[in-house]
């Protein structure tokens, strides 16, 4: 099987970095978001050059970045519990009164010039 280049392999280690950096929940702290990335990249690089051993830097690199991403965002949301950050409560949704609209409150009438 021929190598890919450098380049596809620069794109799928992005690829995969961008589409698994997305495993943190809606109310994530700061250092589970900041792990989320940093282990995704980490585990990409990782990744890609163990499965250029094999032959399969992409795979390697779509496997790595995924294992990297979860743990990243495991330490850093363990990080957020130890410093004792609390996710803020989800915003409330009021919906505003509905109003009927009666028309105009007195009869329209046509001036005469």
């Amino acid at each position: 099987m021929k190598n890919p280049s450098p380049r596809l392999l620069v794109i799928g280690s992005l690829g995969a970095l961008i589409l698994l950096s997305s495993c943190v929940g809606p109310y994530a702290g700061p250092n589970q978001r900041v792990g989320s990335v940093i282990g995704g990249a980490t585990g990409a690089v990782a990744g890609a050059i163990i499965g250029n051993q094999s032959g399969r830097p992409l795979e390697g690199a779509a496997i790595g970045g995924a294992i990297g991403a979860v743990a990243g965002s495991a330490i850093g949301g363990a990080n957020d519990q130890a410093a004792g950050y609390t996710p803020a409560p989800a915003p409330v949704v009021v919906a505003a009164p509905r109003y009927r609209y009666y028309g105009r409150p007195y009869p329209y009438r046509y001036r005469r010039w």
